[in-house]
């Protein structure tokens, strides 16, 4: 259902307490501290389980045209995940300097290994921590 978030402002498909999927995931959860209690991780977890029993075979096919619709984004992430572990690159947040939890951000999708190694150098494909990563991608 596209409405606006409750949070953002965005129109935007939303989900539960009326709130996108960024501000759900990334926002509420984390500020209520939500997401820490034991008891809820086991819950969401099972949920969790439980909806991709349910929902495998349309679970697939969104992944399938995801892939068809974006597939120059996820040949470059899988060629990049190769050749960032064979390159000198610092295991570190480009943000915040921490080294847990990190994720790969790229500011252009290049799926040649040459074009990556450039990116990398030129810092247009960096680590970030899942934190800043999801900063970036919310604002």
């Amino acid at each position: 259902m596209i409405d606006i978030c409750k949070r953002c402002k965005r129109e935007d498909r939303i989900y539960a307490k009326k709130l996108c999927t960024s501000c759900y995931m990334g926002l509420y959860k984390k500020n209520t501290g939500y997401s820490k209690r034991p008891e809820v991780k086991e819950k969401n977890r099972k949920f969790a389980s439980e909806w991709y029993k349910k929902n495998k075979e349309k679970h697939i096919e969104t992944v399938k045209n995801n892939y068809k619709k974006y597939k120059n984004k996820h040949n470059s992430r899988t060629s990049t995940s190769y050749v960032i572990n064979k390159f000198p690159i610092k295991k570190e947040c480009k943000k915040c300097h921490t080294n847990i939890n990190l994720q790969i951000h790229h500011k252009i999708y290049p799926s040649i290994i040459t074009e990556i190694k450039k990116a990398i150098l030129d810092n247009k494909i960096y680590y970030l921590c899942k934190k800043c990563h999801i900063d970036i991608h919310t604002i």
